[in-house]
């Protein structure tokens, strides 16, 4: 008495972006932090059909340039706007493609950790060229980095990230993970991440909930519950 049964599923219409801070602070624990904890997000969203792509940024083209001694006399001046540091962003993994395949892409993230990192450039880069390119309605960006931006000038880098910040969740669902660090102050959907064990406890099970549940809405409130 062996039958099928046809049912229809709820297609969630969503793809993911995890973007990795590549800057100097995320080096050592930190790093291996961001790292697992894509590796992690990644098998989910593998294991659910959730399309989803791994990217990382920092200033390594700028390399030259990007010392803290070339940033100081700019630093000073606090109206000082423009950006002078080269981006530097990484594909990792693209969302056509299996983890198997890109592991050794991701893994490699460790190698190039360092230099500065112009977060709000290079978040408003990575959204137009890989993630509104994208036929998904719902589109969400992940962002995993240590917190202050460190590029040409302090002030005009946390001007330039809270303004891009401000377009994106107007454009797409924005969450930021502080990896040991409070990211509050830039994104409006913040999570602290201290250890891996944390990440695999409520927050995977609250970023399950709210990618499978019926009604999908990124809050804070409900992933730092």
């Amino acid at each position: 008495s062996v039958y099928r049964q046809r049912s229809q599923s709820e297609d969630m219409d969503t793809c993911v972006m995890l973007c990795l801070d590549a800057s100097g602070s995320m080096g050592g624990r930190k790093s291996d932090l961001a790292l697992k904890c894509a590796i992690a997000l990644g098998e989910m969203f593998e294991k659910a059909g959730i399309p989803y792509a791994v990217s990382a940024f920092n200033t390594r083209a700028h390399k030259e340039n990007n010392t803290r001694a070339y940033c100081e006399p700019l630093n000073a001046h606090e109206n000082c706007e423009g950006r002078s540091h080269a981006l530097t962003t990484y594909l990792l993994k693209d969302f056509n493609q299996g983890l198997r395949s890109s592991k050794h892409h991701i893994a490699a993230y460790k190698y190039f950790v360092g230099t500065g990192n112009t977060d709000g450039d290079s978040l408003i880069y990575i959204n137009q060229n890989y993630v509104m390119p994208r036929i998904e309605k719902r589109k969400i960006m992940f962002v995993f980095s240590d917190g202050d931006p460190v590029g040409t000038n302090i002030y005009a880098e946390h001007r330039r990230l809270h303004h891009v910040c401000r377009i994106l969740d107007k454009e797409i669902e924005l969450v930021g993970f502080g990896i040991q660090t409070n990211v509050e102050q830039f994104y409006r959907n913040a999570v602290q991440i201290n250890d891996l064990e944390e990440m695999s406890g409520k927050v995977m099970k609250q970023v399950a909930s709210m990618l499978l549940g019926k009604k999908f809405k990124v809050d804070a409130k409900e992933v730092a519950a």
